[in-house]
């Protein structure tokens, strides 16, 4: 959303809002941009223990790995 120019951190948090208005249970996030969402998030009333950020996808990949269960739903974007 880079694209955005000036308007890309708020798109940034008005997606991590709009994520936990959704009644997901956890979010995980990558890159640079991570704490925008997590922002957003929290603004929204999302616990912070169910918000993790990663520098990087292998990170999040291997923290989901070990923490996904049978019947998980994942959404990767």
């Amino acid at each position: 959303m880079l694209e955005l120019g000036d308007g890309s951190d708020e798109a940034h948090r008005s997606i991590g809002s709009a994520f936990a208005s959704s009644g997901v249970a956890v979010l995980c996030f990558v890159g640079n941009k991570a704490e925008l969402y997590r922002s957003g998030a929290l603004d929204a009333g999302m616990t912070p223990d169910a918000i993790h950020c990663f520098d990087d996808s292998q990170m999040a990949a291997d923290y989901i790995g070990n923490e996904k269960r049978h019947g998980d739903i994942i959404l990767v974007k």
